[in-house]
């Protein structure tokens, strides 16, 4: 679904492996070791790209974050970047997933692991 911010419907009824799941995972940028000292600038992504407007709510245990919620934007791969501080070890935890609009048949939302950091 990245890049078309014009859709308007999706129907996969009737399709091999349907429902679909969309999942929604945290992954820090910039920092290839999440163990890295901090503060962390993190993402949401959806590695097929958001059909619509997807919003997540965010929870962190010791440390702060920049936000807490954040929205993948239709046609989008991933989210605005956040800001992660703490000191000792931080975990990043997704909220519930979102809710599909109706008119996204065959179609179901997900989130990933938590994201330990420092």
């Amino acid at each position: 679904f990245s890049g078309l911010t014009s859709l308007t419907r999706v129907d996969l009824r009737g399709n091999p492996g349907s429902p679909f799941t969309l999942t929604l995972q945290l992954d820090r940028t910039d920092d290839t070791d999440d163990t890295a000292s901090g503060p962390a600038t993190i993402v949401v992504k959806v590695a097929e790209g958001a059909p619509f407007d997807m919003t997540v709510g965010l929870s962190v245990t010791g440390g702060t974050l920049s936000s807490s919620s954040v929205t993948i934007a239709k046609g989008s791969t991933q989210s605005g970047d956040i800001t992660v501080t703490g000191t000792g070890q931080v975990t990043v935890s997704l909220g519930a997933a979102p809710a599909v609009p109706s008119g996204y048949r065959s179609i179901q939302t997900a989130v990933g692991n938590a994201l330990v950091l420092f």
